[in-house]
């Protein structure tokens, strides 16, 4: 027992406002420490009254600190509850004492869980309680501990007899230092498949950490699904975080949105702790760990544990993504990963070898090449770079024109390359090129609104990394992941991905025109203008260049060059919904509603879910008094329902309308990792907006620089509010 932890903690929570401390306590990363905290704190009136409870506060030291803990306990424990005979005390946690009880009318061990009692007359703890046991009976599986029975004391405290199995808790096996790769693995995957069954019932656990996981002679086994959430019935109040903190996902923090993903999370963290030997998010109790479970990047498991291979710990790492989205989508993906990894278990000097002789062999190849060619090493170096050898001509064909497809970005273009990509997938499963293509589908699918991102960007996170585990050399795989990792605002890993793929590649001119979306994003535009440069002058009919080039020039402001080079894409694309829904957008802007909705429609013709085109189409339909048809598309904003994208797109109706407060409370409902470039198409439009108080938070909440609007918008907005008709 951390003595000190203890200490510290229970000098804060005397400090704390009474109604806080069960928040701070909840808080704190070490479940065992704070368990004995809220028995010291049940006790503090006599503690504090003589000299013992002075000395405690002095300086607290392991023997007194015991012997005051147990004195508060031996009057209160129970020598039988209910019909069973307590044999030991094994442990305490959060919500109650747990005893190896025997059962004589079977004359079996079992072991009770009796809820503590400063807790007894909570009516919030009780049913949470109730609600464990009630959870956990409903499941049978070898790695989840088995529910027997629920009833009540003679002085009506509530128990649970569930099965025994002696061992220890993953936690006192932590204790003694890091797992081996192999024991931690098994034990990752037992309790994923454990999960798998709870969430297969509808049961998130949402408390998955080292303490409720015990560790037996038949295997790793899930305790306390004491604060689960049984199918969308929430066991507590709207809003409220439970959970350990260390251990909580970022949505868990925010205390909404929390389903079996966030488990994936809370496993993640454990299979880290279990292989690093400390967590991945280390701050101390309170604000500063859960900023860093929300924002911060933990440290590659790799620098704890070189030995372990690239594929366990990108499957650890991909637990650990902020979005949901990213993660696996279910328990049972994350053991299956976890398994398929366990054949290849090589030695970092093994790897290095191979890795060695493989660009050896490269560097040979490219250098005869080159003779045989009478062309220099370099060019050739990068065109081997972007692909493997082909294996099969008509995969490669089919990769060819999944690429055209995918350039178009319309809603029939990418489901076209789609199909193309899996064929040629499924005509050579080991090429590496379709399975990036298949993410960077995928993504566009989720920028362009045609497919819900949390769908979407699971499903680019899958072919993102297998195009890695394929070939961890190929420049586009890690551009798919640094496009896929931007989308989702992981902005730092993004920029890793990116560099890692110039590095391999620096002649690919979509990897520089992906970056460049990154750097848009951050609103680092001289460089983003430098990056799309290059990637135009790699390919200067690249189509989305071209647009990007305009959307850049629209960030600084520059409107005429802007509507040139959106123009210029509509020649090389006349299929191109992003550069119609720009040129609109800055019409709109400028007030001439006439010139801006043929413009809006064709946008809206293909690609209606396009971030902000719907808004924007009914507001320039209700500027030219077309009540009938400016309703018809506002409806069809309604429609979509708690997606994020469609909140965000009725908040925009609403903020265009000069209707803030309406946006600001939609933007409050919507999930918080929408991808920001949301707000990047939505920045012409909302640049009119500029003579609005609110108009520096909105366009901040959607992750947008308030120096966006062009100079004149509020003098445009004052003379056409004027005039604006009335909401419907």
């Amino acid at each position: 027992m951390n003595w000190t932890s203890i200490e510290d903690l229970f000098i804060i929570a005397l400090e704390t406002p009474p109604e806080r401390i069960d928040a701070l306590l909840d808080s704190h990363p070490d479940g065992a420490v704070s368990a004995e905290v809220r028995r010291l704190l049940a006790n503090h009136a006599k503690l504090s009254s003589d000299d013992a409870g002075a000395g405690f506060l002095q300086g607290l030291d392991r023997t007194r600190a015991s012997a005051l803990i147990d004195a508060s306990d031996k009057a209160s424990e129970p020598d039988r509850i209910g019909r069973y005979e307590i044999v030991s005390k094994l442990g305490r946690g959060a919500t109650g004492v747990v005893y190896l009880a025997r059962d004589p009318t079977l004359g079996r061990e079992v072991a009770i869980k009796l809820l503590s009692q400063s807790l007894s007359s909570d009516p919030s703890a009780i049913r949470r309680f109730s609600e464990e046991a009630r959870a956990a009976s409903r499941l049978d599986h070898p790695n989840i501990i088995a529910i027997y029975e629920i009833g009540r004391t003679d002085d009506d405290r509530l128990f649970i007899t569930m099965a025994y199995h002696p061992g220890e808790t993953l936690r006192e096996r932590i204790a003694r230092g890091r797992l081996e790769i192999a024991d931690a693995i098994r034990i990752g995957i037992e309790i994923a498949e454990g999960l798998a069954a709870a969430h297969a019932s509808g049961i998130v656990h949402r408390d998955i950490k080292p303490e409720n996981i015990l560790l037996t002679n038949r295997g790793a086994c899930i305790l306390d699904f004491g604060i689960a959430k049984i199918g969308a019935q929430t066991l507590t109040k709207t809003g409220a975080a439970l959970g350990t903190a260390a251990y909580m996902s970022p949505e868990q923090t925010r205390g909404v949105g929390v389903d079996h993903r966030s488990d994936i999370w809370s496993l993640g963290v454990v299979l880290y702790e279990m292989i690093a030997g400390v967590r991945p998010f280390r701050g101390e109790i309170g604000e500063a760990l859960v900023y860093q479970v929300r924002h911060d990047a933990p440290e590659s498991i790799e620098a704890f544990c070189p030995a372990l291979s690239d594929a366990y710990a990108m499957t650890i790492m991909r637990c650990l993504e902020k979005g949901s989205a990213l993660r696996h989508q279910s328990a049972a993906d994350l053991a299956a990963d976890l398994r398929a990894h366990r054949v290849s278990r090589w030695s970092p000097s093994l790897r290095r070898t191979r890795v060695a002789a493989t660009a050896a062999g490269a560097v040979l190849a490219i250098a005869i090449f080159a003779v045989l060619n009478n062309e220099s090493p370099a060019p050739v170096e990068r065109t081997q770079q972007a692909k493997r050898p082909i294996q099969d001509a008509e995969a490669y064909d089919l990769y060819l024109r999944g690429t055209h497809n995918w350039n178009q970005r319309t809603h029939d273009r990418l489901q076209s390359a789609i199909t193309l990509f899996e064929k040629a997938i499924e005509r050579d499963p080991q090429f590496a090129l379709p399975h990036a293509g298949l993410a960077n589908t995928y993504i566009n699918m989720s920028n362009y609104g045609y497919m819900r991102s949390d769908e979407a960007l699971a499903k680019a996170m899958t072919a993102a990394t297998r195009a890695i585990e394929l070939d961890p050399s190929l420049a586009e795989a890690h551009a798919s992941l640094g496009f896929l990792l931007a989308s989702s605002m992981s902005f730092a890993k993004s920029e890793v991905s990116f560099q890692r793929a110039l590095q391999l590649n620096p002649a690919s001119a979509s990897t520089h025109h992906f970056y460049s979306l990154l750097l848009m994003m951050e609103l680092r535009t001289d460089e983003a203008m430098e990056a799309n440069k290059r990637a135009l002058a790699l390919d200067p009919l690249l189509p989305v260049a071209n647009t990007n080039r305009g959307i850049i020039l629209v960030q600084q402001n520059k409107f005429d060059s802007a509507r040139l080079e959106l123009s210029r894409s509509l020649e090389i694309a006349t299929r191109n919904p992003l550069a119609h829904y720009f040129l609109g957008a800055m019409e709109a802007s400028n007030g001439r509603w006439a010139e801006a909705l043929p413009l809006l429609e064709e946008a809206h013709r293909e690609a209606p879910t396009l971030p902000g085109v719907r808004p924007a189409l009914a507001y320039t339909l209700r500027r030219l008094h077309r009540s009938t048809d400016a309703d018809s598309i506002v409806r069809l904003l309604e429609r979509g329902g708690t997606d994020p994208r469609s909140r965000i797109n009725v908040a925009l109706y609403e903020a265009m309308s000069g209707h803030m407060d309406s946006a600001f409370a939609i933007l409050g409902k919507a999930q918080l990792d929408v991808p920001t470039l949301i707000g990047l198409h939505a920045a012409p439009m909302l640049s009119g907006l500029r003579a609005s108080p609110g108009y520096p938070r909105l366009l901040a909440r959607l992750g947008l620089n308030p120096k966006l609007a062009p100079a004149g918008s509020a003098r445009r907005l004052e003379a056409s509010n004027a005039s604006q008709p009335a909401r419907r």
